[in-house]
C-alpha cells in the first residue's frame, strides 16, 4: 500500500484535550501514530466529540474492498494502539471483528443474544461459561475457554484483546468485553476469513449454548441508517382513555416496539397484529356482499340458484389468499390521504421505496394508475414472506435472513409497518366502557 495523505487538515492542538498529560506529549503521540498509518496507506482523519470543542483521531482500515473508519476515542487507547502493530490489522467483512493476514488470527467481538433478564457479563457468564464459584469479580486468566484441533488450529472465549478494546472499545456495554479468538488459521482474503469466522463460530457457539444455556453470537458492524423519529406535538396532552383496543394485537404491537435492533422480528410483530384482524374485515366484506344479494328485489328465498350466490359468496372465507385479506385491511383502515401524510413527513423514504434490494415490490406515490394502498400491500405482504420463508406464488425466492445486508435495510419499511399497525389499532378500537 502506498503512502496517504489526511482525508483532512488535522489540528493536533485540539485532539484529546481533556487528557492530563502535556500537550507536547498529546501531540507528538497523535503525530507517530498520523505518520504509521499513512506510510502503510490506512486512511486517517480527526473528528470531533459530540457537543464539545476537543477532537480526537479516526482510523480507516481495510474489509476486503471496502474500507470502515473506527473511533480512536481515548487517547489511552491510541497509546495502546502505538505499542503494537496496528497497522497489520483488518476489519472482518461487517462484523465487529479483527484479522491478521500474516499469521491467520481472527479476533470477534461476541454478546449475549438474549434479552437482558441476565447480566451479560460478570458473575452470571462467569458461573455459566467458565465455572467460576468463588465470590467476587473473576481474573481474566479465570475467563477462558480454549479448545484446539489435531491441526493446531485454535478456538479461544475470553475476555477482549487490548487491540480489540482500541479499536472497537466504543461499542463496549459493559466494564468487560467478550470476544472469540481464532488462531492458526489460513487465509489470504477476506471473503476467506468472514467464512472461516463464520463456520467456526457457528459451531462452537453453538456447542456452548448447547452445554452452557448461554446464546452468544458475533456482534456486526451495523450500517443500518436510523431514521429520524416521527415528529411530536408537544402541545398536545394525553387524556383519560376514550377507545378499548383490542389486547391480544396491542401485544403483538408492543412486541414489535421492544424488538428495536431485531429488524426481522420487529417487522413481524406490526405485520401480526395487522393480521390480527384479517378475518375481522373480511366477515365485515362478506356481511356487505350477502346484503347485496339479499336487497336485490329479484331474490327468492326458495330458489336453488339465489341461495347459490350466498353460498358462493361464503366460499370466499376459506379460500381468500393472504395477500387479499391484508390488501382488504388495509383499504378498510387507511385512506390514500393517511399514506400521503406519512411520505411527507418521511420524504427520505419516498426515493427507497421506488427502487430497494429488498423487494421488487415497489413503492410510486405519483403513480395514478394504481392505488397507493395496493401498493403497500403488495411490498409489506412481499417482505412478510421473505421474512418467513413462505413461497407462495413467488418464483426464484429470496430469503431475508437476520443480520444480513439486506436486513440492515428494514428501517423504512419497519416504519411504515408501525405506521399501519397503528392505523389498524386505531380504526378496530372501540368505544370504552362507560362503567370505568
Amino acid at each position: 500500500m502506498s503512502n496517504r495523505e489526511p482525508e483532512n487538515p488535522i489540528d493536533y492542538a485540539q485532539l484529546y484535550p481533556r487528557e492530563t498529560r502535556t500537550r507536547e506529549e498529546i501531540e507528538d503521540a497523535c503525530r507517530q501514530f498520523v505518520d504509521r498509518a499513512l506510510s502503510k496507506g490506512l486512511g486517517v482523519s480527526s473528528a470531533r466529540y459530540e457537543g464539545a470543542d476537543g477532537q480526537f483521531l479516526r482510523l480507516s482500515l481495510p474489509a476486503g474492498r471496502e474500507e470502515y473508519g473506527t473511533n480512536v476515542i481515548r487517547f489511552s487507547e491510541l497509546l495502546n494502539l502505538l505499542e503494537q502493530e496496528f497497522e497489520a490489522y483488518s476489519f472482518v467483512g461487517n462484523y465487529r471483528a479483527l484479522c491478521r493476514y500474516d499469521n491467520g488470527e481472527i479476533e470477534a467481538v461476541v454478546s449475549r443474544q438474549a434479552p437482558d433478564i441476565f447480566p451479560s457479563t460478570g458473575r452470571f457468564l462467569s458461573r455459566r461459561l467458565f465455572a467460576v464459584e468463588h465470590v467476587g469479580e473473576p481474573t481474566d486468566a479465570e475467563l477462558v475457554i480454549k479448545v484446539t484441533s489435531e491441526r493446531g488450529v485454535e478456538i479461544e472465549l475470553s475476555p477482549a484483546s487490548s487491540m480489540v478494546n482500541a479499536l472497537l472499545g466504543h461499542w463496549r456495554l459493559r466494564d468487560r468485553s467478550w470476544s472469540l479468538k481464532m488462531r492458526g488459521l489460513r487465509f489470504d482474503r477476506n471473503e476467506q476469513a468472514v467464512r472461516l469466522l463464520e463456520t467456526l463460530s457457528d459451531s462452537f457457539l453453538f456447542q456452548l449454548d448447547l452445554l452452557r444455556d448461554v446464546p452468544l453470537g458475533l456482534v456486526r458492524r451495523t450500517s443500518r441508517t436510523p431514521v429520524p423519529p416521527a415528529p411530536t406535538d408537544e402541545t398536545l396532552q394525553p387524556e383519560f382513555p376514550r377507545q378499548e383496543f383490542d389486547h391480544p394485537p396491542m401485544i403483538l404491537y408492543r412486541y414489535g416496539r421492544h424488538a428495536r435492533g431485531m429488524p426481522l422480528i420487529e417487522y413481524l410483530g406490526y405485520y401480526q397484529c395487522i393480521e390480527y384482524y384479517f378475518p375481522w374485515y373480511y366477515s365485515s366484506e362478506l356481511k356487505e356482499q350477502i346484503k347485496g344479494i339479499l336487497k336485490d328485489p329479484r331474490f327468492r328465498s326458495d330458489r336453488d340458484a339465489d341461495i347459490g350466490r350466498i353460498i358462493e359468496a361464503a366460499k370466499g372465507v376459506s379460500t381468500a389468499r393472504e395477500r387479499d385479506l391484508l390488501r382488504l385491511t388495509l383499504r378498510a383502515c387507511v385512506t390514500v390521504a393517511d399514506l400521503s401524510s406519512w411520505f411527507d413527513r418521511y420524504s427520505e423514504a419516498v426515493n427507497f421505496f421506488k427502487k430497494s434490494d429488498l423487494t421488487e415490490k415497489t413503492v410510486n406515490i405519483r403513480n395514478q394508475t394504481t392505488d397507493l394502498r395496493d401498493q403497500v400491500s403488495d411490498r409489506v405482504y412481499d417482505i412478510r414472506c421473505k421474512i418467513v420463508h413462505i413461497k407462495g406464488e413467488t418464483v426464484n425466492f429470496e430469503l431475508l435472513l437476520p443480520n444480513s445486508p439486506q436486513a440492515d435495510q428494514l428501517d423504512h419499511d419497519i416504519e411504515l409497518a408501525r405506521f399501519l399497525a397503528q392505523r389498524v389499532l386505531i380504526q378496530s378500537a372501540s368505544a370504552l366502557d362507560g362503567g370505568i
